[in-house]
Parts: C-alpha cells; sequence; structure tokens
C-alpha cells in the first residue's frame, strides 16, 4: 500500500507539473500575443502620425501654391505701363533703302513745304 500511496503521489506531482507546464505555455503564448499587438498598435500609431504629418505638409504645400497663384493673378490685374519712349534720330530698322528717321521725314517736310511755297510765290 505505500508503494501505491507512493506512486499515486508522484502521479499527482506530474500531473500538477503537467498542468503547470500547461498553463506557463498558455501564459507565454498570451504574453506573445500581448507583445504583438503592442508592437502592431505602436506601428498603426506611428502610421497615423506619419500620415498626419504627410496631409499637413501636402496642405501647406497647396496653401503655399495657391498663394503664388493668387500673387500672379494680381500682378497681371495690376495695368503695365507702356511708354516707349520714341527716338525721332531713329529709324524703323525694316531694311528698306529709303527709310528715313521721323527726325529726317520732317526735315524734309518743312524743305518741301518752303520750296512749295516758294513755286507759289
Amino acid at each position: 500500500e505505500r508503494q501505491r500511496a507512493a506512486e499515486t503521489a508522484a502521479r499527482r506531482e506530474q500531473a500538477l507539473a503537467i498542468n503547470e507546464l500547461r498553463d506557463r505555455g498558455a501564459q507565454a503564448v498570451a504574453e506573445a500575443e500581448a507583445r504583438r499587438k503592442e508592437a502592431a498598435d505602436a506601428v498603426r500609431e506611428e502610421s497615423k502620425a506619419l500620415e498626419a504629418e504627410r496631409r499637413r505638409a501636402l496642405a501647406e504645400e497647396e496653401e503655399r501654391r495657391q498663394e503664388v497663384i493668387r500673387e500672379i493673378r494680381a500682378l497681371e490685374l495690376v495695368p503695365r505701363q507702356r511708354d516707349k519712349v520714341l527716338d525721332p534720330t531713329f529709324t524703323a530698322g525694316h531694311g528698306l533703302l529709303d527709310e528715313m528717321s521721323l527726325a529726317e521725314l520732317r526735315e524734309r517736310l518743312a524743305l518741301a513745304k518752303t520750296r512749295h511755297a516758294q513755286d507759289l510765290e
């Protein structure tokens, strides 16, 4: 009987050890799952932060572009001063043989008028 009691006690201890090992295995699996979940949450949060930063940067860039467009449109609305300074001694530069400057044309016109006036007298 002692032997039987000893065997029973040994079996109980063995069963307790096996149950303890199972519990430790389940606990280790749960801990590993928790660590994986924490890592996944961390990656997800980092991805959200990066996406938010990317969107903010895109919004800033779009706002800067819109500001440049508004400035260009405002500049286009402002009338430009197109004063051309006319140099009366400059020819038009079309390459014609009888090309004259405005000063020369006026001088010849004045000579023609005086000749015409002399012819009439």
